[in-house]
């Protein structure tokens, strides 16, 4: 029972620990209380029980907002949060399990060495693929620590939860080797290197980030950037419909009413003197097919805006690709009448005359595993019926290309675009490849624009996290993020990951922003995911040369 208090402890102490929770410090040491149960448990059925527990209660504490919880919440939805929440501690669990069988063969110093690299290496593994989901990255619970985590641009979100793991593991180093804590003393603990090393990790794990953060505060100082970059004026559009009666409205009467909605809490804008040059829509507001014939007025209505207004409108929409045969259609097509095609998630950019370009599209890369799509669906296509919910388009096709979109104005000058749709922005490499200059034109996002439609978590910390997650993906490439989600959260925020505005949530409102175009590169832009790389090979590295230790250790025959 007492084992799995500990549980218990490690599992809330990470839900408290990530935002919108405000107690960050407690995931510098909640991995303690699951340690020293690992340490004490005689089984592998306790073993288990243990893990489980540990992070049955993290996942429920932080993502039970999965299953929406609303009154209309499509059951497929419902049912999938809580599969997700019965079976994402199995995949949680991955790196302790490491860590034990490391420990009974090595000790629990050597173990508990490994640990850091062995977390930080599993987050990534994590984070590929299209069942994974680095939702949960315990780097994302220093972003109520502002200052802190802005090293992020170094090793990205990897590197943060690496040096998190690494404080952890130094506190149970240090609580190996303390015997009786009421008998410890600060003389005691300085004499003696065990106690003495891991104590001065964890002061360094703690204090050395807050220094660089200093430095960083003062390099991207938002008046600075303002005064020594490009600049531009960018609006946001959160039109605050509800997304169940959404697609129902546009079966019934067209997307006429929803475009009608957004124009016009952008003129709402206007009549403030905002003068952008971009207007931001969020992910579907154009809940159909824009460029089929049955929608043309709905376009002509928009291109004739965007000319009369002099602004670009980068929109989320449904777009489609058809298939001359059954041959050539993929293996997620769909067949209506003899013809197959298949639907994409996407962003357009719809720039005035004469900049109009038609291609200037994302297809959205990164859907959501099952509420979007059947994960490997190309593999297991018999099953994509059965397990399609009952709300919007639903069972999307993945785009093949990860292209930047650009923006231009009526006097020619332009900047790009790093569209990012809904789940996108919870891949660090995926945001990064935006950043990226491109070796053909050497080009990169001058700006990330994030487009979701978090309405069906409304009233959860769901949103919130979200945006919060967005602000990590800002201060990894120091670009600015713009926010467009269908009720919020929607606004600005910095290369410091702070937030510039925000637009009130579950609002209908509209607002703007003059930012810096930035096109700066950081170590995490240029080398990617080199922290949990690194990390893997670390504990391979050390994992070969243990046993290589132990082996020639042994007394001969």
């Amino acid at each position: 029972m007492k084992l799995l208090v500990y549980s218990i402890l490690t599992g809330l102490a990470l839900g408290l620990a990530f935002p919108p929770m405000p107690f960050w410090f407690l995931a510098f040491f909640a991995f303690l209380p699951v340690f020293v149960a690992l340490e004490e448990s005689k089984s592998k059925k306790s073993v288990f029980s243990i893990l489980y527990l540990t992070f049955f209660i993290y996942h429920g504490s932080t993502n039970w907002w999965i299953s929406s919880w609303q009154h209309n919440t499509d059951p497929y939805l419902f049912a999938a949060g809580i599969a997700v929440w019965i079976v994402h501690p199995l995949f949680l669990m991955v790196p302790f399990i490491f860590y034990v069988l490391l420990k009974n063969k090595f000790g629990s110093e050597r173990a508990i060495s490994l640990f850091p690299f062995l977390w930080t290496g599993f987050e990534w593994l994590h984070s590929l693929g299209e069942l994974s989901y680095p939702w949960l990255s315990i780097g994302y619970t220093q972003l109520t620590n502002i200052l802190w985590v802005q090293f992020a641009d170094l090793g990205g979100v990897w590197g943060v939860s690496l040096l998190i793991a690494f404080a952890n593991s130094l506190v149970f180093r240090f609580f190996l080797h303390s015997n009786k804590f009421s008998e410890l003393s600060f003389k005691k603990i300085l004499v003696n290197p065990k106690l003495r090393a891991p104590l001065i990790g964890f002061l360094c794990c703690l204090i050395l980030p807050y220094a660089y953060g200093f430095i960083k505060f003062r390099q991207f100082d938002y008046q600075k950037l303002m005064k020594n970059n490009p600049k531009t004026t960018i609006s946001v559009v959160q039109p605050n419909i509800n997304p169940w009666e959404k697609w129902e409205d546009v079966r019934s009467q067209g997307i006429k009413g929803q475009l009608g909605l957004h124009l016009s809490l952008l003129d709402s804008l206007h009549k403030k003197k905002s003068k952008e040059k971009l207007t931001v829509w969020c992910e579907t507001a154009i809940p159909d097919l824009l460029y089929e014939p049955r929608n043309i007025q709905e376009l002509a209505t928009i291109l004739k805006y965007v000319d009369s207004n002099s602004i670009s409108v980068l929109t989320g929409f449904a777009d489609i690709q058809r298939y001359s045969s059954k041959e050539a259609a993929s293996a997620t097509a769909k067949e209506s009448f003899g013809t197959y095609f298949e639907t994409f998630n996407s962003a357009v950019v719809i720039s005035p005359q004469p900049y109009l370009q038609s291609q200037n599209i994302h297809r959205k890369m990164r859907l959501t595993p099952f509420a979007e799509r059947l994960p490997y669906a190309d593999y297991f296509s018999f099953a994509i019926d059965a397990l399609k919910w009952g709300v919007g388009i639903s069972s999307w096709g993945i785009g093949k290309e990860q292209k930047l979109l650009t923006c231009h104005d009526s006097t020619g000058k332009s900047f790009t675009i790093g569209t990012i749709i809904c789940i996108e922005s919870i891949y660090p490499d995926f945001v990064r490849n935006y950043t990226t200059p491109n070796v053909e034109n050497n080009s990169s996002a001058n700006v990330l624009v994030v487009i979701t439609n978090d309405a069906w978590y409304d009233f959860t910390p769901g949103p919130r996290q979200h945006y919060f997650i967005s602000q990590m993906r800002a201060i990894e490439n120091r670009r600015v993020v713009v926010r467009s989600a269908n009720t919020g959260v929607s606004g600005f925020i910095s290369p410091l990951g702070q937030s510039i505005s925000e637009l009130p949530q579950y609002t209908k409102s509209a607002g703007s922003e003059t930012i810096p175009l930035m096109g700066q590169s950081t170590v995490f832009i240029m080398l990617g995911d080199w922290v949990p790389q690194l990390s893997l090979l670390v504990c391979l590295f050390f994992t070969i040369w243990f046993t290589l230790r132990k082996r020639n250790s042994l007394p001969s025959a």
